[in-house]
């Protein structure tokens, strides 16, 4: 079994997306856990059992992913959050909401889980 400080939060309501991205994450080491909605991250998953997480923006709950990554820093929470998007001026919102990077997700989840596992390895 996976350890839970490898598995990697992805924060995704479009289940194709979803399991495009648990295929990805798994050719390279790594398992995932999914959440449909901000909310359900918050409420579920501990902070402290993950390296870096990978957030939508648009999402089904009452908070976006920008909101969600805000939260997250206020909380003085410094985990490693990537942000999969097609919109380059929503990439720039999360960076100024704190996430560490924004990847095109047109470039495919295979790279974007690549650039997670160099950067927590």
């Amino acid at each position: 079994m996976m350890s839970r400080e490898k598995r990697v939060p992805i924060v995704e309501d479009d289940s194709n997306i979803y399991k495009n991205l648990e295929e990805s994450f798994g050719i390279v080491g790594l398992a995932t856990i999914s959440f449909a909605t901000a909310e359900a991250f918050l409420r579920k998953y501990k902070m402290d059992l993950f390296k870096a997480a990978v957030f939508d923006n648009s999402l089904a709950g009452e908070m976006t992913g920008v909101e969600l990554t805000e939260r997250i820093r206020k909380g003085g929470d410094n985990k490693l959050i990537i942000v999969g998007t097609s919109m380059d001026e929503v990439g720039k919102d999360f960076i100024s909401a704190g996430a560490n990077n924004f990847y095109p997700k047109q470039a495919g989840g295979r790279n974007l889980a690549q650039l997670v596992a160099s950067l927590i390895k």
